[in-house]
């Protein structure tokens, strides 16, 4: 078997968000079931990474700071936080709102409703 990588995982779990929790159930069932990663549940990757602690690759919640040290470093990043400040400079993965709303409002007028509000 190959040599595991250590990913940062920075989902801000001291927060009882969905939006945080099930993204990170979703990373971590995908390592388990498909992966070699280390996953480490870690804020501010970028405060390890400057005392010298070597990452393979971040995902999640990625903050100026840690993107911009991530970088420094060459340490791959994948952004899930929609209002991050650098969504536009790495790749990010978010929901589609509107899509998921033009589905789900397709889906009920295709099943006779005919009333339908959004709140």
């Amino acid at each position: 078997m190959s040599k595991s990588l250590k990913i940062a995982v920075c989902m801000e779990l001291q927060w009882p968000y969905n939006r945080h929790f099930m993204p990170n159930a979703g990373i971590t069932d995908y390592a388990n079931e498909h992966t070699n990663w280390q996953l480490e549940q870690c804020n501010y990757p970028e405060v390890f990474m400057s005392e010298g602690v070597h990452y393979d690759g971040s995902i999640g919640r990625i903050s100026s700071a840690c993107y911009e040290k991530g970088r420094e470093l060459a340490v791959p990043m994948v952004n899930l936080w929609m209002n991050s400040p650098i969504k536009d400079s790495l790749p990010t993965v978010c929901v589609d709102k509107r899509e998921a709303g033009r589905v789900a409002t397709e889906h009920l007028i295709a099943r006779g409703f005919k009333r339908i509000v959004h709140i």
